[in-house]
């Protein structure tokens, strides 16, 4: 498949603003949304403090303050959230019940007599200082899984996951510990996890195989009865060292099973510009389909530092992007195109207040149209906010420059042999980018970089590669326009 942008808005919608409810606390450092309940996490506040939320109509009432029930300065209670029906998970990495940092998680659920209530505090069986159990945490019926990135089981900060599963005369029972197959120093895995049904993807973005240092991994587990198994390894077609795959996870096992994996140090538009990976497992296979990046990549965006899936949409955290702002962040929301297959680049969104530093896009959450976005830096002093997204704001529509300048790149011949030209007409004098892709997003050519004056332009490309499929991207002023083309020997 192709990883273009076709269409792209910057917009300064009018969302719902959750505000800070308390000065320092990094609300919206971690997000989680189901249906009509979205989940705010708060890991500044002292002890740290999670915040519940529920549509009524066109807003959202604060529900309930979750807090530890023991709570200690520093636990980073609320640093990690997920929610699943009436449930709601909490990771505290700074807890210090089974030694310094060995951390926790804890799961809530929704009495319908008495409201939120906590259900469970959890700690590793094997848990030990500096583990940073509750770093991660991912929610999904009866099951949920914890990230401990800090975990020395298989060498120094190698990393683990746990699996939980609910059983009603027990509780919470640790089911299974997860580790990668050849564990390395300082992999850290379990950084991000993602879990739906009995599938868990753990994000490992400091692993050194096989593309070289911090290249990153992520793995694959299926539950087989009680028992949690290696499914799968994920890594980027194109992984260089200090990409870091695996900062964050997102999964999707509907009608076609997805993973997005986040590569938010990869070096596109320049250092920690960023990437994210979409695969897929059509059947027993996971491949690799696109690979994500902006219309507009730039040094320092971090596109990829936080990925969300809803069926064939999904939600990209750039929170580094200084479209609105020096470290102000945006969020990109891309779909899948039917027919074609082909993932496009939606709509590029700012907070309706974009602050300096505010990192908006440090945490996203999707579920059934509705974004939640989160910045725990907004406010100057790290307050932090959280914005929700209706559908109807995530709609693209086509930007200004593509209806003022017409643009429609040509290309021809189509298929071709020795060479094609490429040619474009420009409504006024505009900046323009004119790349080649192959099949699976790499760029192989740049035409055209610039500013270009009005009137007719052609470029020739001649093909050096191997034959196959290529796409001719046309950005005009942030404006996208693809056509595809065949290459034949």
């Amino acid at each position: 498949m192709l990883v273009l942008a076709l269409l792209s808005l910057l917009i300064q919608a009018q969302p719902v603003k959750l505000a800070a409810p308390s000065a320092g606390g990094q609300f919206g450092f971690a997000v989680a949304l189901e249906g009509d309940v979205a989940v705010v996490g708060a890991p500044g506040e002292d002890a740290g403090a999670v915040y519940v939320f529920r549509r009524n109509g066109p807003a959202w009432i604060q529900e309930a303050r979750l807090v530890a029930d023991t709570p200690a300065p520093d636990d980073q209670f609320g640093a990690s959230v997920a929610v699943s029906g009436a449930r709601i998970a909490v990771g505290a990495p700074g807890n210090d019940d089974r030694g310094q940092d060995a951390g926790a998680a804890y799961v809530f659920v929704d009495d319908p007599v008495v409201g939120w209530t906590q259900e469970a505090r959890l700690t590793a069986g094997d848990g030990a200082l500096g583990d940073a159990f509750g770093f991660s945490v991912a929610l999904s019926g009866i099951r949920l899984v914890v990230g401990a990135p800090g975990d020395d089981g298989g060498g120094f900060e190698t990393g683990a996951a746990y699996a939980f599963s609910l059983d009603p005369p027990r509780g919470w029972v640790e089911q299974s510990k997860l580790t990668a197959a050849q564990a390395h120093d300082d992999d850290a895995f379990g950084t991000q996890v993602a879990l739906d049904g009995d599938l868990a993807l753990v994000g490992t973005p400091a692993a050194d195989e096989p593309r070289g240092d911090d290249a990153g991994l992520a793995f694959l587990f299926a539950r087989a009865g009680t028992a949690w198994v290696r499914d799968g390894t994920l890594a980027a077609g194109d992984a260089v060292p200090g990409n870091g795959l695996g900062a964050s996870v997102a999964l999707d096992a509907g009608f076609v099973t997805r993973a997005l994996v986040g590569a938010p140090d990869a070096a596109v538009g320049g250092p920690g510009g960023g990437a994210v990976y979409l695969f897929e497992n059509p059947d027993t296979l996971w491949v690799q389909r696109v690979r994500l990046t902006p219309a507009r990549p730039a040094e320092g965006n971090r596109f990829g530092h936080a990925v969300a899936l809803d069926e064939d949409y999904a939600a990209v955290g750039a929170p580094g992007a200084d479209d609105a702002g020096f470290d102000a962040g945006v969020v990109y929301v891309f779909a899948r195109e039917a027919p074609s297959d082909l993932w496009t680049e939606r709509t590029l969104i700012t907070a309706s207040d974009p602050g300096v530093g505010a990192w908006f896009g440090h945490a996203v959450a999707f579920s059934g149209g509705r974004l939640l976005v989160g910045a725990p830096r907004a406010g100057g002093a790290g307050d932090g906010a959280a914005y929700v997204f209706d559908e109807a704001l995530l709609t693209a529509v086509e930007p200004a420059p593509v209806r003022r300048a017409g643009i429609e790149p040509e290309v021809s011949p189509n298929p071709a042999r020795a060479g094609v030209t490429i040619a474009f007409t420009l409504a006024g004098p505009a900046d323009v980018r004119l790349a080649v892709y192959d099949v699976m997003g790499r760029e192989v050519a740049r035409l055209v970089d610039g500013n270009l004056a009005q009137g007719r332009h052609a470029r020739r490309w001649r093909p050096g590669g191997a034959a196959g499929v290529y796409v001719a991207r046309l950005a005009v002023e942030g404006a996208v326009r693809v056509r595809t083309f065949v290459v034949v020997r």
